[in-house]
């Protein structure tokens, strides 16, 4: 897990999607951590400032796959 929230400072935004009426949220989940068959993934919400060139892990969480 921590290789894919490091892979964030290569591209913050792979995966991602920006939440609606924050400019600068982002969420998505951490690439390599849903595995087939799995009942979890880990997600997490980033702060994306450009001007600062700042990516800063909101939160972090594992939710349950929905069937």
């Amino acid at each position: 897990m921590t290789a894919g929230v490091l892979t964030r400072l290569e591209d913050p935004y792979a995966g991602m999607q920006r939440q609606p009426g924050f400019p600068n949220l982002w969420f998505g989940r951490i690439p390599g951590t849903y595995q087939p068959g799995g009942s979890t993934v880990v997600v997490c919400s980033l702060w994306i400032e450009e001007a600062s060139r700042t990516v800063r892990c909101d939160r972090i969480g594992t939710l349950a796959i929905p069937y």
